[in-house]
Order: C-alpha cells, then sequence, then structure tokens
C-alpha cells in the first residue's frame, strides 16, 4: 500500500472552522474540550491518503463523559480542493474507552478536505 500523508489543511466545521496541517506523525488535535449542544467534545486527525482505495484517515471523537447508549456520531468528507463527492461513515465506539469513537475513511488524495461531525442521541442533535 502506498500512502501519502495529507498536505494541506483539513477544515472542522462541528463547532468552529479551522485548518489543521496534515503530517507524517501522531494524530492532531483538532477542537479539544469544546461544548457544544450538550456535549462536551474533542476530535483529533490523522488525516493519511492513499491512492489504492485503502480508508487511512482516520478521526477519533471523544466526548468529556461517555455518551448515552443510542448516540451517533457521524464523519463526512468531501474535497474542497477539486470535484468530488461527499463521503461519509458512522463512527464506532472504541473498545477501550467508552468515551471515545472511531471512524475511518478514504482521503484519495493529498489537499484540503471538508470534514463534518454531526452528533445524534437522547441528549439531542448537534453539528
Amino acid at each position: 500500500m502506498r500512502s501519502h500523508v495529507l498536505v494541506g489543511s483539513v477544515v472542522v466545521l462541528l463547532f468552529t472552522s479551522g485548518p489543521a496541517l496534515g503530517h507524517a506523525g501522531p494524530p492532531i488535535p483538532l477542537v479539544s474540550n469544546r461544548i457544544v449542544g450538550p456535549y462536551k467534545v474533542s476530535i483529533w486527525a490523522d488525516p493519511d491518503s492513499t491512492d489504492d482505495g485503502t480508508a487511512a484517515g482516520r478521526f477519533w471523537i471523544t466526548f468529556g463523559t461517555p455518551p448515552p447508549p443510542g448516540t451517533r456520531v457521524q464523519v463526512a468528507i468531501r474535497p474542497l480542493d477539486r470535484a468530488g463527492p461527499t463521503i461519509g461513515v458512522t463512527a464506532q465506539s472504541e473498545a477501550r474507552n467508552a468515551s471515545q469513537l472511531f471512524s475511518t475513511l478514504v482521503m484519495d488524495h493529498e489537499g484540503r478536505f471538508q470534514v463534518r461531525v454531526t452528533i445524534d442521541g437522547p441528549l439531542g442533535p448537534a453539528a
């Protein structure tokens, strides 16, 4: 598998918009301990791209306290530097940490992507 580090920035639309530079290394924080609606959330990303269709763009969504059962988190991306579809997945629970969810998406090129995270559950929606 040939992978490239995403060069450019990721725009986060949950809570605030702001750039984050991709890099070869550990995940980077995009949002830290932000209150939105009834949730306290942090988002970390490791936005790696691949040219073979492998999902390597990783996103971690961490809640201040474990979200109640039935809470769903969607992570969606779309390229900003060229035409392309929005793709999204439902984040999955991390077995080791009830407060953290994880998702992986295909980032098929290096460049800028819009990232949108939405939360819906018994406590209400946030986006």
